[in-house]
């Protein structure tokens, strides 16, 4: 879906999938799939905690749908999500869905890898 503003400009619907300063490994499970887990803990940082206390537990089997996915935490510890699937209503490859993360100071595009593919995010600074 989106949306017009009055100067004509179009704005699109997006989600965060994370928010953690750690690397994250990335893995393509299927078409339309993909696993996050951290190499750190979630739930720590500032910017995390602006959305969910440390408290506030997440155990596995815990689900969330959006609009566009559905993320399931498969594997907590502590309370908190150690590794979240994220199963989206179409392919990762349409081009309607644009993955990004930060490279230096700026959001750059990632490309999804194949079905059974991996990749790590680098720690933000």
């Amino acid at each position: 879906m989106t949306r017009t503003m009055l100067s004509g400009a179009r704005v699109h619907r997006w989600w965060t999938l994370s928010l953690s300063p750690h690397e994250h490994d990335v893995a393509r499970v299927g078409p339309s799939v993909l696993e996050m887990s951290t190499r750190g803990p979630w739930l720590e940082s500032f910017q995390e905690r602006v959305f969910r206390s440390r408290r506030a537990v997440v155990p596995a089997g815990t689900r969330v749908r959006t609009g566009e996915f559905e993320a399931e935490v498969v594997e907590a510890r502590e309370g908190a999500p150690a590794r979240v699937r994220f199963t989206f209503g179409r392919s990762l490859d349409d081009p309607k869905l644009r993955f990004l993360s930060f490279q230096g100071q700026r959001l750059a595009r990632i490309t999804m890898p194949p079905v059974g593919g991996t990749f790590v995010l680098p720690k933000l600074p």
